[in-house]
């Protein structure tokens, strides 16, 4: 999935904004109206600058500002170059914020999803790699940067599979089926992988699907022999 959105992203953005060396102007990019922030790819640039990749340093020239990499250090480096070395949460800012550019509604096309859920997929598919990464609990999570899902998808998922709260890890789940279906990398991911092992095992589907408080969990399948 992370390697389908960067080549998408690259692939659409040399397009329609430029392939050289503009992403590091910012160019394409809808910047906060706050001035004080952070502009969108700066934290693109703070990977580039980390970089020890040779494919990066041989774009990349030493113009420097102080201690860090200037702006036109990465005059010379292509989008599909530079966006091997961005972190997935970089990415997903670069396209949630490529909108009105047309890049991100490009993208949500090729891949027959829609534009205005895809960032906050993305998103929560940045945020389950995260937690995986770092072996953090998936059962019983409270999920913070959900996905969007339009509401035909949830009731279709609600109807044949199960019940599942808007915070759940198993909402990241649906949105991993439904990308991966339209973009034909795996077809009913969800039904034929996933859905298996929750069948077999109501304690975890439940903490999975319908993640409770302490003491809001039904102490029959706390209890229950699994």
């Amino acid at each position: 999935m992370e390697v389908l959105l960067r080549t998408r992203f690259a692939y659409y953005y040399a397009q329609r904004v430029g392939a050289i060396g503009t992403f590091a102007r910012g160019d394409g990019f809808t910047q906060s109206p706050d001035p004080n922030d952070e502009r969108v790819e700066e934290h693109a640039l703070a990977n580039l600058d980390r970089s020890k990749e040779t494919f990066v340093s041989h774009y990349r020239d030493e113009l420097k500002t102080g201690n860090a990499y200037s702006i036109d250090a990465y005059a010379r480096m292509p989008i599909w170059v530079a966006v091997e070395a961005f972190s997935f949460g970089s990415l997903s800012r670069l396209i949630e914020a490529s909108s009105k550019s047309g890049v991100l509604h490009d993208m949500a096309a090729s891949m027959n999803v829609s534009p205005t859920t895809l960032p906050s997929q993305v998103r929560s598919f940045v945020y389950l790699r995260n937690r995986n990464a770092h072996c953090a609990k998936l059962w019983n999570h409270a999920v913070l940067d959900r996905p969007g899902l339009l509401p035909n998808i949830v009731r279709r998922v609600k109807r044949n599979h199960r019940q599942f709260s808007d915070h759940s890890i198993y909402k990241i789940f649906v949105a991993l089926d439904q990308v991966a279906t339209k973009t034909g990398l795996q077809h009913d991911w969800l039904a034929n992988r996933v859905e298996p092992i929750l069948a077999t095992h109501p304690l975890l589907a439940a903490g999975i699907a319908t993640p409770a408080r302490y003491g809001e969990m039904s102490t029959q399948l706390l209890t229950a022999d699994h």
